[in-house]
């Protein structure tokens, strides 16, 4: 594994267990979208997120936000 998939590992084994499940979707799908060609491949393996869930984050980061898919609460 190279330092860019190291880091990947780390940051999402940081972040995952504060992270609900959309917002896990999203996560991933970025880091995928960073690594272009083949990152949804790169990042299912690096993470064990299924190709399928991060290509729906895909899709859902690269369509309108929505009020459902929008934060939700008060505050900054």
């Amino acid at each position: 594994m190279d330092i860019k998939h190291e880091a990947i590992k780390k940051r999402f084994d940081l972040i995952s267990p504060h992270l609900s499940e959309q917002a896990r979707r999203l996560f991933v799908a970025a880091e995928a979208k960073a690594l272009g060609r083949g990152g949804i491949s790169i990042v299912s393996a690096i993470t064990g997120v299924s190709r399928a869930v991060i290509s729906a984050g895909i899709k859902q980061l690269e369509g309108p936000c929505t009020r459902k898919n929008a934060k939700r609460g008060r505050g900054p």
